[in-house]
């Protein structure tokens, strides 16, 4: 899993506007999705998307692979 210790820039956002821009995933329903799926975690525990951050808060997740078509 790659993780993310919030910092300043991130204080106040909601979680699924934060992870989208970091690049975490291509869209925040995407990020949402994955929320809903207990792909991301906040501070150990699964994350709901309309959590707000604080600094320090860690985001845990598995990296985004896009699809390749062979």
């Amino acid at each position: 899993m790659e993780k993310i210790v919030v910092d300043e820039t991130g204080k106040g956002e909601r979680l699924d506007t934060f992870l989208t821009a970091k690049g975490v995933a291509p869209s925040r329903s995407k990020v949402q999705s994955w929320m809903k799926e207990g792909k991301i975690l906040w501070n150990g525990k699964i994350a709901k998307p309309h959590l707000i951050l604080a600094v320090g808060d860690v985001i845990s997740y598995e990296p985004y692979e896009a699809k390749t078509w062979d």
